[in-house]
């Protein structure tokens, strides 16, 4: 009897267009101290190149373009994962286009620092397209790769350096 009247109660109670329980909102919060993240914040000139042998190369395109990455030291708590930031690129005098799912301008980016090796996914919509960058932080540059993702692995890419302006 006490089963049907706590199912009676919850049922009623679910009635009233009422939510057992509000999630906090998201909210900005500076990175904890001991977040190694942090070494990331900045804003980095970035050189991405196009990698011959992943794209065909249009006589008429260029190989490199170049953007600003910016990192704040800022999360949201509650919110999407990683780093508050923008970024300000336009790929198409190389791609004739932004490559899938990316936009440039304010955002979230997932970004990951482990010992030197660091991975910052620039547009994180899907698994399948966007635009992620992965290398080795050193002092205040960072040399590795790019590459837009797809289920079949990655479609476009090239070298990618990026250097801390400040």
């Amino acid at each position: 009897m006490l089963r049907r009247a706590t199912i009676a109660a919850l049922f009623l109670a679910s009635g009233c267009h009422q939510p057992f329980w509000t999630p906090p909102p998201p909210t900005p919060r500076r990175l904890a101290h001991e977040d190694i993240r942090a070494q990331l914040a900045g804003s980095w000139r970035a050189e991405f190149h196009l990698d011959s042998l992943q794209a065909r190369l249009d006589e008429h395109r260029d190989t490199v373009v170049h953007g600003t990455l910016t990192l704040t030291d800022t999360i949201i708590e509650n919110g999407p994962y990683g780093l508050k930031g923008s970024i300000e690129i336009d790929f198409t005098p190389m791609l004739g286009g932004q490559p899938a799912c990316f936009r440039a301008g304010p955002g979230v980016f997932p970004a990951n620092l482990r010992r030197d090796s660091v991975t910052i996914n620039l547009a994180r919509q899907a698994a399948d397209c966007g635009l992620m960058v992965t290398g080795r932080l050193a002092a205040d540059s960072v040399v590795g790769i790019w590459y837009q993702p797809s289920f079949f692995g990655p479609v476009l890419g090239g070298k990618l350096i990026m250097v801390r302006g400040s």
